[in-house]
C-alpha cells in the first residue's frame, strides 16, 4: 500500500511538473506569436514654428522636428484600446494652450507626419489687398487635421462593418445652417473619409437631393428624425455630422461623431483644430 502511494505520489508530482510545463511553454508561444505579429512604424513630428517639446504619459519624447517608432499590431491585435495613445506639445508662447494629438499606429502609413500648429500674431492685411497672412504650410496642417480625424473614423466603421456612410454638411456652431465654409470642410472630409477604404461613401450629390427632398438645406437641422430619414433614403448604416466652431482670432474647432442611423447610437466623435487662414483663403 505504501508503494502504490509512493507511485501514486510520484505521478502526481509529475501531473503538476507536466501542467506548468504546458502553461510555461503556452505563454511562451503567446509571447512569440505576439511579437511576430507587431510592426514598428516610424512617424515625423513636427511643429509650426519648430523647437516645440513633445511628451508622451509626461515623458518628454522629443522636440520638433524629430522622428520615433511606434509599435504596429496586425489587424487581430490592433484596436484603439490597446494601441492608441497621446503625444502633447507644449507651446512656445506664453498664455497659448498645449495641444494633444491622439495616435494609432494602426492606421498610420509608414513614416506618417504628426503637426502641431502654434500660430503666432497676424500681420495685419494691407488695405485693398485682402488677406495676405497666410502663415506658412497652413494647408499641409489642414491636411493633417483632417487626414487625422478620417483615419479615427475609419477605425469605428471597421469595428461596427458599416458598409455604407454619407457624410452630412458640417454647420456653424453659431448659428445651425448650411454655410459655404461647412459645405467645403464637407466636401474635404468626404474625400479623406473615402481615401481609407474602409466603407463606401454616398456622393454629394445624392446626398444633396435628399437634403432638399427634406427641407433641409437652409436650416442644416440634423436631428435624429432627419438622421433616420437620410440614412432610409440613401440605404446608409451610418452617417458623420457635426459642427465648427471659431476658437479665438486664428482657430478653427471641428467637432464631428458617427451616428448609427437607426439607433441614433454615437459610435464615436472627433476634435480636431485647425488654423482659420488655412480655409479663410480658400472659402470667401
Amino acid at each position: 500500500m505504501r508503494r502504490e502511494r509512493a507511485v501514486s505520489g510520484i505521478f502526481l508530482r509529475d501531473d503538476n511538473f507536466f501542467g506548468i510545463a504546458c502553461r510555461l511553454v503556452a505563454g511562451l508561444l503567446s509571447a512569440i506569436t505576439l511579437a511576430s505579429c507587431t510592426a514598428y512604424k516610424t512617424i515625423s513630428v513636427k511643429s509650426d514654428p519648430p523647437g516645440v517639446r513633445v511628451s508622451r504619459g509626461g515623458a518628454i519624447v522629443g522636440t520638433t522636428p524629430f522622428e520615433m517608432e511606434v509599435g504596429a499590431g496586425d489587424t487581430f491585435f490592433c484596436t484603439p484600446s490597446y494601441w492608441s495613445f497621446e503625444l502633447e506639445a507644449a507651446p512656445q508662447i506664453p498664455g497659448q494652450q498645449s495641444q494633444r494629438r491622439l495616435i494609432n499606429p494602426c492606421v498610420i502609413s509608414d513614416m506618417a507626419t504628426i503637426y502641431f500648429d502654434f500660430p503666432g500674431p497676424q500681420p495685419a492685411s494691407t488695405p485693398g489687398q485682402g488677406d495676405i497672412s497666410s502663415p506658412p504650410g497652413s494647408e499641409r496642417i489642414l491636411s493633417a487635421r483632417l487626414t487625422e480625424l478620417a483615419n479615427h473614423f475609419a477605425l469605428e466603421i471597421k469595428a461596427h462593418h458599416l458598409s455604407r456612410v454619407a457624410v452630412l454638411p458640417l454647420v456653424d456652431v453659431s448659428r445651425p445652417a448650411m454655410t459655404p465654409l461647412g459645405n467645403y470642410l464637407t466636401e474635404r472630409i468626404t474625400n479623406e473619409v473615402y481615401k481609407t477604404g474602409s466603407t463606401r461613401v454616398i456622393e454629394r450629390s445624392q446626398l444633396d437631393t435628399v437634403i432638399k427632398e427634406l427641407s433641409l438645406t437652409m436650416s442644416g437641422k440634423f436631428d435624429e428624425t432627419s438622421v433616420k430619414s437620410i440614412g432610409r433614403m440613401l440605404a446608409v448604416d451610418a452617417v458623420i455630422m457635426g459642427t465648427y466652431a471659431e476658437i479665438g482670432a486664428h482657430t478653427l474647432e471641428l467637432n464631428t461623431r458617427i451616428v448609427n442611423v437607426e439607433t441614433a447610437e454615437v459610435f464615436g466623435a472627433s476634435t480636431v483644430q485647425i488654423p482659420k487662414v488655412a480655409v479663410r483663403q480658400l472659402v470667401p
